[in-house]
């Protein structure tokens, strides 16, 4: 059966384009009529309309350019053209259900802060979290070079984009319990949805004091008022206290906003009952 040909218009309304999509994947080598005649007028295939899916579909999952040529440089291997977009299909796949968690993360994050009561410490349950750390360096000794140096390594290689980027920080207990917020032990990203291969520290699972500091009161009553929990009910902290921002609009601080969350890992703290005689 001899094939249809159309003008570029007659192609383009046919599949509801503006023509300029197919003058630009013309002049790009993208998409190219089978004629064209001398002056300048392009024919165009009925059967090239799979093809020009085909590109619209790698277009939208945002292949390259010239991964589309590569691609589309053998038109008589379909299978394996086929093959090679279900294998992108099911990365993008992956990706938007690596987003949907971190959104869902953060919906439940702002939420929780929302309802929660100002600096009311609670004991909570808490799964294992992987974490991208940055530590302090000579070069990076300063919080504001800390945090840049950390921004610079996670923008870096990041596989699934970052729907709200969380930056926080680590504190060493015993600068807490001298009442001294100067020093950070380093930074943290937690990472959800697609970049747990970015980890350099995971946080172990188990019981954690947790509490939500508004900035009307200084942070310092915050960290005050988890020793004061843990003091009370005999409870023995971690190593190392977690704070960070919960963000509440587009235009939270990376490090400083109206709400900070405060995490730190506990055990129970053995009394040891002795009898004299």
């Amino acid at each position: 059966m001899e094939d249809t040909f159309l003008t570029a218009g007659q192609f383009a309304a046919m599949l509801q384009i503006d023509r300029h999509e197919l003058d630009r994947a013309d002049e790009r080598g993208l998409f190219v009529p089978v004629k064209r005649e001398n002056n300048g007028h392009r024919w165009y295939a009925l059967s090239q309309v799979n093809a020009w899916l085909i590109l619209q579909s790698l277009q939208k999952l945002g292949v390259s350019e010239p991964e589309i040529k590569t691609m589309m440089s053998a038109p008589n291997d379909f299978s394996g053209l086929l093959h090679q977009q279900q294998r992108l299909i099911n990365k993008h796949s992956e990706r938007l259900t690596a987003l949907q968690e971190q959104v869902s993360e953060l919906i439940t994050a702002n939420e929780t802060a929302q309802r929660a009561v100002a600096d009311q410490v609670t004991i909570v349950n808490r799964a294992p979290q992987d974490m991208l750390v940055t530590k302090p360096t000579a070069d990076a000794a300063s919080e504001t070079a800390l945090i840049e140096a950390h921004l610079q390594e996670l923008t870096k290689h990041l596989d699934v984009p970052i729907t709200t980027l969380i930056v926080g920080k680590i504190r060493p207990r015993s600068d807490v319990t001298d009442h001294s917020l100067d020093r950070l032990t380093g930074v943290y990203t937690p990472l959800i949805g697609g970049n747990a291969q970015l980890a350099n520290e995971t946080r172990s699972a188990g019981r954690f004091l947790i509490l939500y500091h508004h900035a009307d009161q200084p942070l310092e009553a915050g960290y005050q008022r988890l020793l004061d929990y843990a003091d009370e009910n005999h409870l023995a902290l971690g190593e190392h206290f977690y704070e960070s921002t919960v963000p509440t609009s587009l235009q939270t601080p990376l490090t400083e906003c109206p709400v900070t969350r405060m995490l730190v890992p506990i055990r129970v703290r053995l009394q040891l009952n002795r009898t004299f005689s």
